[in-house]
């Protein structure tokens, strides 16, 4: 019984060393391990001096070479999409720029936040003219039911991608 007891306690240790050598190489933030190179010059040996006092000779000093941090290099870094799904408030659908243009304006000066899009159907270019987006549906309802109230046009609520349209 004591020969397991002792196996089993000498295991324990023989873990526990592991961990503790093991887990500082896991969790080191450092990208590099610095590395420091000390270049030393030889000691200045003792020389007796007569009468005439010459000056002292500069002492030697240990240069130490201090490793450079690595520079920082911005990663491209892509979008991060919090939300899957935005939607938007499509007041109009134009043919003619002017009459988008008007509407924008219109909605601009009651409050809200109108812009265009252009979409190329075929041959056909056609204006959008968008309000929001907003990232939820029920959000983006209610804006519609304020912008009926407040100019008297409904709009209809449509999914909103602004790298589609």
């Amino acid at each position: 019984m004591e020969s397991k007891t002792a196996h089993r306690l000498i295991g324990t240790c023989v873990v526990i060393a592991l961990v503790i050598i093991a887990l500082p190489l896991v969790f080191n933030k450092s990208e590099e391990t610095p590395t420091e190179e000390t270049t030393t010059a030889p000691a200045p040996t003792p020389v007796a001096v007569a009468a005439p006092v010459v000056p002292a000779i500069p002492a030697v000093q240990t240069i130490t070479q201090q490793p450079q941090p690595a520079p920082v290099v911005a990663k491209k870094e892509e979008p991060v999409l919090q939300h899957k799904q935005a939607w938007a408030v499509q007041m109009g659908y134009f043919k003619n720029k002017d009459n988008a243009r008007r509407l924008t304006d219109k909605l601009r000066t009651a409050g809200f936040k109108a812009f265009t899009a252009t979409v190329k159907n075929g041959d056909k270019e056609r204006i959008r003219v968008i309000v929001g987006p907003e990232y939820k549906q029920t959000a983006a309802s209610e804006l519609s039911t304020r912008i009926t109230k407040k100019i008297n046009m409904q709009g209809m609520v449509v999914p909103y991608d602004p790298l589609k349209i």
